[in-house]
């Protein structure tokens, strides 16, 4: 029953990501570089965001699994009470602006 339950949320994620991809697509590139509703943030980087957390959550479930509780290369492990949304914003606005738009909706989608 609990392996169903999961089953259906992935499917439901997956759907969900594929709306976005296609809608994603639709756009023109220069509408990357457009204020997002996040405030400071342009559509691209928060599209950034999304692809980097996918990835990040996918090996850090990957590795906990494997019985490795430490944080993905290049991450450090936040001591308590600390944030982690400056450093997680810093990295997707410079995924954006290192990939553009092209190469990050192809990550997008692969993520």
């Amino acid at each position: 029953m609990v392996a169903s339950a999961f089953s259906n949320v992935i499917s439901l994620v997956n759907s969900e990501a594929d709306c976005l991809g296609d809608f994603l697509q639709s756009l023109s590139t220069d509408l990357w570089s457009h204020p997002s509703a996040c405030i400071g943030w342009t559509l691209g980087d928060v599209v950034a965001h999304i692809t980097q957390g996918a990835d990040t959550w996918s090996e850090c479930i990957t590795r906990a699994v494997a019985g490795d509780s430490s944080p993905p290369e290049g991450l450090q492990p936040l001591l308590p009470g600390d944030r982690g949304s400056q450093a997680t914003a810093d990295r997707a606005i410079q995924l954006h602006n290192e990939m553009g738009p092209v190469v990050l909706l192809t990550a997008f989608g692969d993520s």
